[in-house]
């Protein structure tokens, strides 16, 4: 036919577009994502064991492993140590939180919360920030909660 469209493909974005000229890859459904990112994996570490760690989830998130780029045509089993999960829900994303400095294939996991996208625009920098910022102050008052629950043996010591 006489149009061709062009070879990128982007999505639609819920605003009018008025960022700084930036590429947004807002979905038009203007449901939250819910993603967190999983550090600390060992390269070895399969899409199937991290799906069994995080099966407490309910509903189960789906698994982007991140792997290296091919090198002409060949695949490995390797990842870099890294993926991000999405949830439905939030409370599946809250469940999966918990699971922060548990032990996945003999190591410790981070489990972090991501402002969703990629970039390094001081927008998005600040967002993620400030997320990591409240979470670790829930983990902090958690402790806190664990704590006071033990203070009542300490506290019969003078």
């Amino acid at each position: 036919s006489g149009e061709e469209k062009p070879v990128a493909k982007r999505t639609k974005s819920v605003g009018d577009g008025e960022e700084s000229g930036q590429d947004t890859k807002v979905v038009a459904k203007t449901k939250q994502r819910f993603i967190l990112f999983v550090g600390n994996l060992k390269y070895t570490t399969t899409r199937d064991a991290i799906a069994k760690h995080f099966a407490v989830c309910d509903p189960p998130p789906t698994i982007r492993l991140l792997t290296p780029k091919s090198n002409g045509g060949k695949t490995t089993n390797k990842s870099k140590g890294c993926a991000f999960l999405e949830f439905t829900h939030r409370n599946a994303l809250q469940q999966g939180l918990k699971l922060h400095q548990s032990e996945l294939d003999g190591r410790m996991i981070n489990v972090e919360l991501t402002a969703g996208g990629g970039g390094k625009s001081e927008g998005r920098l600040e967002k993620v920030r400030e997320r990591n910022k409240q979470l670790l102050g829930q983990r902090k008052e958690k402790i806190e909660k664990l704590a006071a629950s033990d203070d009542t043996v300490i506290s019969t010591m003078p």
